[in-house]
């Protein structure tokens, strides 16, 4: 995987509670297998949490190339329903548009380019 994904997540939502509101839908930002991680099936979205009612029903992983709408993490980033007081690092423009590629560079990575 791409070392801009593995900064763009680990270095600031490891730092603050992105990472234990994530926890909560099953996905651990800062797991060594990060690729793994991101694109493996969860086991059960919670869209009870503010912020995630409108995830789309059929989301399942992470990140699911080919369905930006399916992507949870990236979801979770843009959302400006997701608002919380333990919530103080935002990603930056930069770091939206490593995130929304995360997708199209796994499928890559996967065909061999």
């Amino acid at each position: 995987m791409p070392t801009a994904v593995n900064y763009a997540s680990r270095e600031w939502m490891g730092l603050d509670h992105w990472r234990d509101l994530l926890l909560q839908q099953g996905l651990d930002i800062t797991a060594t297998n990060l690729q793994q991680e991101l694109t493996r099936e969860l086991p059960a979205i919670n869209r009870q949490i503010a912020g995630f009612e409108d995830f789309a029903f059929e989301g399942k992983r992470a990140i699911e190339a080919g369905n930006p709408s399916r992507n949870l993490l990236f979801h979770a980033l843009v959302s400006p329903n997701i608002v919380s007081a333990n919530l103080s690092a935002y990603p930056t423009l930069v770091e939206l548009e490593i995130i929304r590629l995360v997708p199209k560079l796994i499928t890559q990575s996967v065909q061999g380019f």
